[in-house]
């Protein structure tokens, strides 16, 4: 994670911004720390509406929240994934996490 802020710091208009932010977002996730990824996620998925990695932001976020306990964002992460990126390999797994989600 510190890697990855210090490249932001030391390059502040790269392109790979979105692909870092992202990343950011899978460190906390890996470290257990669920606020702070639902928050890179999140951050990922608003901002960079459009990029490959919001897709992906939304499965994770998805995931996130599902640990978090709370279905209902859950459910909203995975239905704008679905909605918002119809073409994304993620998808069908979005699809299937609905499926399994409690209502």
């Amino acid at each position: 994670r510190a890697a990855f802020s210090e490249f932001l710091t030391r390059h502040p208009q790269s392109a790979l911004e979105p692909n870092v932010r992202y990343w950011i977002g899978e460190s906390d996730y890996i470290q257990g720390d669920m606020t702070q990824a639902a928050k890179s996620f999140g951050e990922v998925s608003t901002r960079y509406a459009g990029h490959h990695k919001a897709a992906d932001s939304l499965y994770k976020l998805g995931m996130v929240q599902e640990k978090l306990g709370d279905t209902a964002a859950a459910r909203a992460a995975y239905e704008s994934l679905i909605k918002d990126y119809p073409s994304s390999e993620l998808t069908g797994n979005a699809k299937r996490k609905l499926e399994q989600l409690p209502r």
